[in-house]
């Protein structure tokens, strides 16, 4: 018997959120995804590769999204933290290929800085990531959130494949 468990995702969405929590970091953090309008996925996290071909949706496409309670392929950035009036940002950018037969790349990035450093530093790495694959860059898509934080506070950034 041979059976495969292949799965190549054809869609692809690219998403930001913030949120804030009175009571924890992962509240913070759920709320964030929320924000980003995954939050009623089960999110598995893969490494960051953009398969052949894909198909870039926008949040209007809502009724081509996967059922409440999927589980979807996600790659992501998040940083959380509780300290009041603390700066954070998170972004993801795809590396999208000359070639439509090609993959492209995803690269998430965080840090305690402003959204201006977070897409500097991950356009960067989707040219040095494409490069070293000696894949040509037709575009460089790039989205970031940054959050002031007042209590406990998130970002995420998030790319999910369906």
């Amino acid at each position: 018997m041979n059976i495969s468990l292949q799965t190549i995702p054809r869609n692809l969405y690219i998403t930001t959120g913030f949120g804030e929590s009175n009571i924890s970091q992962l509240n913070a953090f759920d709320n964030a995804l929320e924000n980003a309008n995954i939050g009623h996925y089960n999110l598995v996290k893969v490494s960051s590769i953009v398969p052949p071909n894909i198909i870039i949706h926008d949040f209007k496409n809502i009724k081509l999204f996967p059922l409440p309670g999927s589980i979807v392929f996600t790659a992501y950035a998040k940083l959380t933290s509780s300290r009041e009036n603390k700066l954070i940002s998170a972004g993801v950018s795809i590396g999208i290929p000359i070639d439509v037969n090609s993959h492209g790349i995803i690269m998430e990035y965080e840090d305690f800085t402003n959204e201006i450093e977070i897409k500097d530093m991950l356009e960067k790495m989707v040219k040095e990531g494409m490069n070293n694959r000696n894949i040509e860059i037709k575009e460089i898509t790039t989205k970031t959130v940054q959050y002031q934080v007042k209590k406990c506070g998130a970002v995420c950034a998030a790319i999910i494949m369906w």
